[in-house]
C-alpha cells in the first residue's frame, strides 16, 4: 500500500497537467462535430511550475553556500548537487509538459478558427440540455 502511494506521488511530481488533463483535437475530426478539446490555461500552470522549480533550486543553492563555511568547495557543491537535482529534474518535465500544451492549445484553436467549430462545454452544456430539454 505504501508503494503504491510513493509510486502515485512520484507520477503526479514528476508529470505536467498538460500531459495529464488536456484534451487534444481528435484525428478523426470532421467539421461540424463538437470540438473537445483544452485552451491553453494548463500550460501555463506548468509554467508556473517550472519557473517555481528553478527559483527554489536557485535559492536553496544560494542558502546553502551563505549559511555553511564553503571553504571546501566539494562539499558544498556536492550538497548542493544532490538538494537541486530532484528540482531540476521536475523543473524539465513540467517545461516540456506546458511546451507540449501549448502546441497542442494552438491545434485546438487553429482548428476552431479554421472550421468554426464550437468548443466543448462539458457538464455546463449538460446542465444547459437538461434546463431546455434538448440534450
Amino acid at each position: 500500500m505504501m508503494s503504491r502511494a510513493i509510486i502515485l506521488s512520484l507520477t503526479v511530481y514528476l508529470s505536467g497537467c498538460s500531459y495529464l488533463f488536456m484534451d487534444r483535437v481528435s484525428s478523426d475530426y470532421k467539421p461540424g462535430q463538437e470540438l473537445k478539446c483544452s485552451d491553453g490555461s494548463l500550460p501555463t500552470v506548468d509554467l508556473v511550475a517550472a519557473i517555481l522549480g528553478v527559483v527554489s533550486a536557485a535559492t536553496l543553492n544560494v542558502q546553502l553556500h551563505s549559511t555553511w563555511d564553503c571553504e571546501l568547495f566539494d562539499k558544498c557543491t556536492s550538497v548542493a548537487l544532490v538538494i537541486s537535482v530532484p528540482f531540476l529534474i521536475a523543473t524539465t518535465l513540467y517545461a516540456v509538459s506546458s511546451w507540449y500544451g501549448y502546441c497542442w492549445a494552438e491545434e485546438c484553436d487553429n482548428t476552431r478558427k479554421r472550421f468554426g467549430a464550437t468548443p466543448h462545454s462539458g457538464a455546463a452544456k449538460d446542465a444547459v440540455g437538461k434546463q431546455t430539454g434538448t440534450r
